[in-house]
């Protein structure tokens, strides 16, 4: 799978006419895509665009692809000044201002002709494989910097760092999203998704996102099973409810009042017969229980994954689905600051130490790696005990399986 940036580049390559200065798939593309020109004075370029440089220096009129969201503010990110922008020296491919390599914008040797004639009806990026490389996860650019905050940010820009923003979301960011979605999953319930018979299988693709579930079975209860449907065990609830609500308790919702169980004196509303009665039930809930089994396994079949198993009792079918997530507002606000972020800044201090500690210490210069990494023990040494504590699998272990 390729990213925009290097389908652009890619298709350049195979184009690109020398006489003419231009790519005509990059022209069109460009011109697909709204013809946007930038200048001095724009204040925001969005990632994912491709744009034309309105200036008199040597990119003027030159095709350039935003790699990265840049908005001026006037403090860290300035207008920039296209007049002295120049491709960089090293690959010819990144712009760079004064000397100094701008990783938001990616120049293309395409430039931008008078007579060049649009062709109608252009699809931009028709390869449904190629997309924005965002890291494979959605998050704020001002949540990631703080994530950041032990390797120099935001002293320190992507331009500084060995990983570009793209790199760092998708080899750290992602692995610590997934890492915390296995202890604090997304819990999705489908309670009634079917009725099955005693000792029946059951086949349930899994839903998007979902890697593991809970499956258990319920015994319907009502004379309504899902969806309005009647169902086979009307008949036996009707009887086990005694017509009223509450076992009979209370007045039933026709207005029936205190039962006199086999007894003609008002006032005696025979509760040792109902303890009884309810012991009773006990009991046969309790011998269902002992000889209930139900197992699960996941299976993969024709590249989709499903939840394939059996139930020695019969009744609704219900799961409760363990969900992922890429985008990390699905992250709840209680565990931003305990297990979230210490996750990700693991992640990013076990990546950046590693890399670091390849390159000789001796060198003048040279940062210290066992900073990033004993940083990073100390993070995990904070999570162990939250992490031992999360039985999100105990607190749903009522599967009943066989020996």
């Amino acid at each position: 799978m390729a990213n925009r940036a290097e389908y652009l580049l890619t298709i350049e390559e195979g184009s690109y006419d020398p006489k003419r200065l231009y790519s005509r798939e990059v022209l069109d593309t460009w011109a697909s895509m709204g013809s946007l020109v930038v200048n001095r004075g724009t204040a925001l370029y969005n990632a994912g665009s491709l744009v034309r440089i309105d200036c008199k220096g040597p990119l003027r009129d030159r095709m350039v692809y935003v790699l990265e969201t840049y908005q001026v503010d006037n403090s860290r990110r300035k207008f920039i000044e296209w007049d002295t922008v120049t491709s960089d020296n090293v690959d010819g491919l990144y712009a760079a201002q004064d000397g100094v390599m701008l990783p938001y914008f990616m120049t293309l040797k395409s430039k931008w002709m008078s007579d060049f004639d649009p062709t109608p009806g252009f699809l931009p990026f028709s390869d449904e494989d190629v997309q924005v490389d965002n890291g494979d996860v959605i998050i704020d650019d001002g949540e990631l910097e703080l994530i950041l905050v032990d390797i120099g940010f935001p002293f320190v820009t992507f331009q500084d760092v060995e990983f570009s923003k793209a790199e760092i979301q998708r080899v750290c960011i992602k692995p610590a999203m997934q890492r915390f979605f296995t202890f604090f999953p997304i819990v999705d319930e489908q309670p009634g998704y079917e009725i099955g018979a005693v000792g029946s299988e059951f086949l349930v693709e899994f839903p998007p996102n979902a890697y593991a579930c809970v499956p258990y079975y319920t015994t319907p209860g009502g004379a309504m099973a899902m969806n309005g449907a009647g169902n086979p065990f009307t008949f036996y609830n009707e009887q086990l409810m005694s017509g009223g609500r509450g076992m009979g308790f209370g007045a039933g919702g026709l207005g029936k009042g205190v039962r006199y169980t086999g007894k003609m004196n008002p006032g005696f509303v025979g509760l040792e017969q109902r303890s009884a009665w309810l012991d009773k039930l006990a009991v046969q809930q309790g011998y269902l229980n002992y000889f209930r089994r139900e197992k699960y396994k996941r299976k993969k079949i024709d590249g989709k994954l499903y939840a394939y198993g059996f139930t020695t009792i019969g009744g609704n079918l219900n799961f409760k689905w363990l969900k992922n997530s890429n985008d990390w507002d699905d992250i709840p606000f209680e565990l931003l600051e305990p297990v979230a972020r210490p996750m990700a800044k693991s992640a990013v201090l076990q990546q950046f130490g590693m890399l670091r500690q390849l390159v000789k210490a001796d060198i003048a210069g040279q940062l210290d790696a066992t900073v990033l990494t004993n940083q990073r023990k100390e993070y995990e040494e904070n999570l162990k005990p939250i992490l031992n504590s999360a039985g999100v699998y105990g607190s749903m272990a009522i599967g009943r399986g066989g020996g």
